[in-house]
């Protein structure tokens, strides 16, 4: 097993806790995606996340590409191997791919940027957003939307404040999933 502490800004650093003399390692970002000192750093979970999906570290980023005059995109990246330092991009898209889909207009949100909240945790073509209180996803390689509906929060959260550090998913193991079980009485 292994432990990993995540920078959005600059890579991930990982350890065996169990082995005779644990080491810390680096993984750097994907290349040309780390970030200067203090660049982005008040909105890097909006439009950044690391995360397990189908059982491999994944890279989300939301960037403005400038080889697309401009267009913000979405790329998904891969960690195939914890061992190793290489990303392998899995795919990206623009959002004005995205928005021009008759599955997005049919949701009637808005045509901006939404935020970043969390990759599926079984299938990493899906990625979903906040928008509009919204929270919609999206299977990326298709450009299409697979699901929106309005979501609830305890607290009501403005557009500003959401971010991806509020939406956690992961699939537990078997053995959790059956303690969580009550027992009817």
């Amino acid at each position: 097993g292994r432990l990993w502490w995540v920078d959005l800004s600059w890579g991930l650093i990982t350890c065996n806790p169990f082995a005779d003399a644990p080491v810390l390692s680096f993984v750097p970002l994907p290349p040309r995606k780390a970030l200067k000192y203090m660049e982005d750093c008040a909105v890097l979970d909006k439009y950044r996340r690391v995360a397990v999906s189908r059982g491999k570290l994944r890279f989300v980023d939301m960037y403005k590409n400038r080889s697309s005059f401009g267009s913000a995109q979405i790329s998904v990246w891969t960690l195939a191997d914890p061992d190793s330092t290489e990303w392998t991009l899995q795919y990206e898209a623009t959002f004005s791919e995205i928005f021009n889909d008759a599955s997005f207009k049919a949701t009637r949100l808005t045509r901006q940027l939404p935020v970043l909240a969390l990759i599926h945790p079984r299938d990493p073509d899906v990625v979903y957003f906040f928008l509009d209180r919204h929270l919609f996803s999206v299977d990326v390689p298709d450009r299409r939307v697979v699901q929106c509906e309005l979501y609830e929060l305890v607290e009501e959260l403005s557009s500003e404040r959401i971010a991806t550090r509020f939406v956690h998913a992961w699939r537990l193991p078997p053995a959790l999933r059956s303690g969580l079980r009550m027992p009817l009485r």
